[in-house]
């Protein structure tokens, strides 16, 4: 074997093989990701549709208005992990002629089921302040056109229980870039 036929082999081995492990980039280990309640409103208030929580919703979350104005985003029940309709609401006031200062959030998760060619409603309303404090929330249950909805306080160990799902769904496992207006 001629010695450029020996240097062309030892270079396309050298060429095609794999590099050395200690050559090789360390991959970094993949954080989960991890928003703030700002990150999600700032998100929420620059991408969000016009939107409001209506009486009796309203009033049974604690409002002293029949009618809230807000902006929001939403997960679809059918790309939802859970086959429920997520939604988070900013609660706004209106400052200037385009500027919106947030008030609350809140948090609504939803699963329609027909039954006896019947729809019905399985809904929770999380009220947050900004911070992500939890104020309260409502359940709401039955037939479309006969639902019951019920206050529930921050103490509530089911409230508790949904709050900290959706708060892991807003914070964690969604990719905002998913919520449509």
């Amino acid at each position: 074997m001629s010695p450029q036929t020996l240097t062309f082999i030892i270079l396309a081995t050298l060429i095609a093989a794999p590099p050395p492990a200690s050559a090789k980039e360390k991959k970094k280990p993949v954080k989960p990701v991890v928003r703030t309640w700002k990150t999600v409103v700032d998100y929420v208030l620059k991408n969000g549709g016009e939107d409001s929580i209506k009486a009796p919703a309203s009033r049974t979350l604690g409002y002293e208005s029949d009618e809230i104005t807000a902006l929001s985003l939403g997960l679809d029940a059918e790309k939802s992990k859970d086959g429920r309709e997520h939604t988070i609401f900013v609660v706004y006031e209106k400052t200037g002629t385009d500027a919106a200062t947030p008030k609350e959030i809140v948090l609504g998760s939803i699963h329609i089921t027909s039954v006896d060619s019947k729809k019905h409603v399985d809904s929770y309303r999380i009220r947050l302040k900004l911070d992500g404090t939890l104020i309260g929330g409502m359940h709401a249950t039955g037939a479309v056109g006969h639902v019951v909805q019920e206050a529930m306080s921050s103490d509530s160990k089911v409230l508790l229980s949904v709050f900290k799902n959706e708060s892991n769904l807003s914070l964690k496992e969604i990719d905002l870039a998913q919520l449509t207006p």
